[in-house]
């Protein structure tokens, strides 16, 4: 990469921390995978949060939290459950106890 280009930044999860020492990085829509050292994590960052990051040869470099892209996928997940609630009609436990 030459030094006047700006690196190309992805959005990536953080899948699972293995061992508490190799933190396991998503890459969905390259359908890649990449294992580093935990330590080498944001501070605060752990596993489910969204990521940006970048690639210079082959290696993550520059991850940072992605707060926003978290806070859209709470929204978005959130959403989902509440629909599914409505249309299920609540909690089986709620049903059960409106019976009694």
């Amino acid at each position: 990469m030459c030094r006047r280009c700006s690196p190309v930044t992805y959005h990536g999860v953080i899948d699972r921390i293995e061992d508490n020492d190799t933190a396991v990085l998503l890459h969905e829509e390259a359908g890649t995978q990449y294992d580093l050292p935990a330590d080498s994590l944001p501070e605060g960052v752990r596993e489910g949060d969204h990521v940006t990051f970048s690639l210079e040869e082959g290696a993550v470099v520059n991850i940072t939290a992605d707060r926003e892209a978290a806070d859209a996928a709470y929204k978005r997940i959130q959403e989902k459950q509440e629909r599914l609630q409505k249309r299920s009609g609540g909690s089986r436990r709620r049903r059960k106890r409106e019976q009694d």
